[in-house]
């Protein structure tokens, strides 16, 4: 069971590195920057956290979610994480 669980999280960690940003250039035209915010969206990140990761102020990384959210036309975050995992 920890073997399977292991394979499926190392999958998982693959395609959040490699498979989705190229799937969202293709799809919606991120940027490498936007790419990186939805990452961190993904693994649960707030905008405060995403800011000090990537070392950038918060009001730089709601202006990108903002900027992703207008590009994917979707109107939440929720929402937003819920589309790239049926991408």
């Amino acid at each position: 069971m920890r073997e399977t669980i292991g394979r499926f999280c190392n999958v998982q960690k693959e395609n959040l590195e490699k498979i989705l940003p190229e799937k969202l250039k293709a799809k919606y035209f991120l940027t490498d920057r936007e790419i990186d915010v939805v990452k961190l969206l993904l693994l649960g990140k707030t905008s405060r956290d995403i800011a000090e990761i990537l070392f950038i102020s918060k009001h730089t990384v709601d202006t990108h979610r903002r900027k992703i959210l207008s590009k994917t036309k979707i109107d939440s975050t929720s929402i937003l994480i819920s589309n790239i995992y049926s991408l």
